[in-house]
């Protein structure tokens, strides 16, 4: 009596990085253990459909009873891993004008689609530590009136792509106003004393209020005094 032989075909484990193309998927492959140089046996080998990161299952099937052989299949694995954070194209423009009464912060972007912004004030820990005690908002921090460079951080988030980093200052400073105050008294010969008192300020914000100081200037002729 002549048995069948025993037979192992088992699928390479197979990965790559993402890209969303299927067609970039290296070749499915197996390995046959148990026959005789120069023979064979058929298989089928396929993987779960999917190209998110992440791991999918590879299937070999094909008859147990082939002939001289009895076979049996071992299935593997087909890894997708992130893509780098450089592919997220995140980018971090500052904000750097004068207080117009409006709330401002940094403009953040990243160029895929899906892809999360998260904001913070607090400085990274080290260059090696990104994360540890710094709590992040999908809302951006605003500032109104004047301020210093601020810096606010910013990361995008992805499934598919490792986490990409980037920051920008938010610089506000004092608007500029011009106050225009006159005042005027009749020629008479005699001294006058005229008080200043503002009458227009251009540029001041809406729903704000400048206090302008008047000036007492002591002339005799006729003419125009400028407080100095």
């Amino acid at each position: 009596k002549i048995n069948q032989k025993a037979v192992t075909v088992t699928a390479d484990n197979k990965e790559k990085v993402y890209d969303n193309n299927p067609s970039t998927d290296p070749e499915l492959t197996a390995q046959i253990v148990g026959t005789i140089t120069g023979e064979t046996v058929q298989y089928e080998i396929t993987r779960v459909a999917g190209q998110a990161v992440g791991n999918y299952a590879i299937s070999v099937t094909g008859d147990a009873d082939q002939g001289n052989y009895i076979v049996s299949f071992v299935n593997g694995t087909f890894k997708i891993t992130k893509a780098g954070a450089d592919q997220l194209g995140l980018s971090a423009q500052p904000y750097n004008e004068a207080q117009d009464g409006e709330a401002h912060s940094i403009t953040a972007a990243a160029n895929v689609e899906g892809a999360t912004l998260y904001y913070t004030t607090t400085a990274p820990a080290s260059e090696d530590d990104l994360e540890t005690g710094r709590n992040w908002s999908t809302t951006a921090p605003t500032w109104t009136d004047v301020t210093a460079a601020q810096t606010v951080y910013v990361k995008a988030e992805h499934h598919d792509y490792e986490t990409a980093y980037a920051s920008a200052t938010v610089t506000i400073t004092k608007k500029a106003i011009t106050a225009n105050a006159t005042d005027t008294a009749p020629y008479d010969g005699t001294p006058k004393t005229l008080t200043i008192t503002a009458n227009d300020a251009s540029g001041v914000v809406s729903g704000e209020t400048l206090t302008l100081t008047g000036a007492t200037i002591t002339g005799t002729d006729k003419g125009v005094y400028e407080d100095v």
